[in-house]
């Protein structure tokens, strides 16, 4: 799928990091030092970023919508919806977006739902927002992406234990005078390369789904625990995303020399970097910032923009990729103008 939507303005971008910190070298003992620098090496991940055990994924949405619409004084009776994206959420049912709907103080009026899905969930969000602004069944669009994804990873598993971190994001997405362009694509035949095994209706929870065993390379986990075949999502990475970010830009009639800004999902620097230079990018255009926070899901695209380009750092980006891939297996990227966008730091940065 590939669109172009028009008078779409991304008005604002607020993030929230938990207040837990883990050094990874403070992890040594459990995983020893050579591990560790290993892990930091090829991830580029130093330190990551950890939800109170009480702290879900809307906690730290609503706490970035909160400092947006006290920084932006944004009318909350102007939301028409509020889209919530997240693999970690607080019910099997009800939706969050409706418990996050009444605790924000919306509108009755305003259409709630979720978007169960990850690394490329940020897109999703803004594709769903663009959708309803364009039919005009919503004035303003809030989306709100996050994920707790170190509450499902073993404490023995030092292949998931080591990369992936908690934040948060709230992004309000209203009418306005920008064309924005988005190209999603899906590959279902993948799912088994991230997956949580046991929790939904096709494999229950039973006692067994509790009983960890260890895999040739030491790691822990159970069925409740998150998996992921590391290889198979990097072969993913690299073979997908570049054709879909110069699939969209040639839509737009751009080429990649037109691009100020790639803004890809957090995975680490190794994939990154891998991404970068297969598409013969300049240093400096797609960053990385997973030292200090680790992946964070479908947070770490709003969380690359909220570090690096803070309210207090403007320039030219009238023409910025952000592009999500992973769990699904999903990827998709958006080709937008984010100049005029309000772009605030982290809180508890």
């Amino acid at each position: 799928m590939i669109n172009k939507f028009q008078n779409i303005s991304i008005d604002s971008i607020a993030t929230y990091l938990p207040n837990g910190r883990i050094s990874l070298k403070d992890l040594a003992e459990d995983f020893g030092e050579e591990s560790i620098a290993n892990i930091t090496k090829v991830t580029g991940i130093e330190n990551i970023r950890i939800s109170e055990p009480s702290e879900t994924s809307s906690d730290m949405c609503m706490r970035a919508a909160e400092a947006l619409f006290m920084k932006t004084e944004v009318d909350k009776k102007e939301i028409g919806a509020v889209v919530f994206i997240s693999q970690t959420p607080d019910y099997i049912l009800p939706a969050t977006s409706n418990v996050i709907q009444k605790k924000l103080d919306l509108s009755d009026e305003t259409l709630c739902f979720d978007i169960n899905s990850g690394c490329s969930g940020y897109i999703y969000g803004i594709l769903q927002a663009c959708i309803l602004i364009e039919t005009r069944s919503a004035k303003r669009v809030l989306v709100l992406a996050g994920d707790t994804s170190t509450k499902l990873i073993h404490p023995k598993d030092r292949s998931l234990k080591l990369v992936f971190g908690d934040a948060g994001s709230a992004t309000l997405i209203s009418r306005g005078d920008k064309d924005l362009y988005i190209s999603m694509q899906t590959d279902g035949k993948g799912f088994d390369r991230l997956i949580v095994p046991h929790g939904g209706f096709r494999n229950p929870i039973i006692p067994e789904s509790y009983i960890a065993t260890v895999d040739k390379d030491g790691n822990y986990r159970s069925p409740i625990n998150l998996f992921m075949d590391g290889m198979s999502i990097l072969e993913f990475a690299m073979n997908r995303v570049p054709k879909n970010i110069f699939s969209i830009l040639e839509y737009a009639n751009r080429n990649i020399k037109d691009v100020d800004l790639f803004a890809l999902h957090q995975a680490n620097r190794f994939i990154i970097n891998a991404i970068r230079k297969k598409m013969n990018i300049e240093d400096g255009l797609m960053p990385n910032n997973t030292r200090d926070f680790g992946n964070t899901g479908s947070a770490s695209i709003p969380l690359l923009l909220s570090d690096i380009l803070s309210i207090k750092k403007t320039g030219n980006l009238s023409s910025v990729v952000l592009s999500g891939f992973g769990v699904g297996l999903s990827w998709g990227s958006a080709l937008c103008d984010i100049s005029n966008t309000l772009i605030f730091e982290p809180i508890n940065r």
